[in-house]
């Protein structure tokens, strides 16, 4: 759910980038709003990638590591990663894998 939404809001903003200037070589936004909706979009696409990491490693789990791979509150560290947050909170501090975990998402 959360890379569909990420790709959806990727797209959307992407059109209205786009859509927004129309003639090549003339400038039809300022500096300001085509900063803020390029920052969007590199947002939105770094999220996807972050999302795709996520997916990749859950399929990790799912099909090679399968005995004994339960892990604590994934899908909330999971988003928290995909999303952007970096925090170190208290769920992070909920299983004994939770240093390897978060190495994992350090290094993606």
């Amino acid at each position: 759910m959360g890379l569909t939404a990420t790709l959806m809001c990727l797209y959307i903003a992407f059109v209205i980038l786009i859509s927004v200037d129309t003639t090549q070589g003339k400038a039809e936004l300022n500096v300001v709003a085509c900063s803020v909706l390029a920052g969007i979009v590199h947002f939105f696409t770094l999220s996807s990638l972050c999302w795709m990491a996520v997916e990749s490693y859950n399929m990790y789990l799912m099909f090679v590591k399968v005995i004994n791979s339960y892990i604590p509150n994934l899908v909330i560290k999971a988003t928290a990663f995909a999303w952007g947050k970096f925090e170190y909170h208290e769920i992070w501090q909920t299983s004994y894998l939770s240093s390897y975990i978060f190495a994992f998402l350090l290094c993606v």
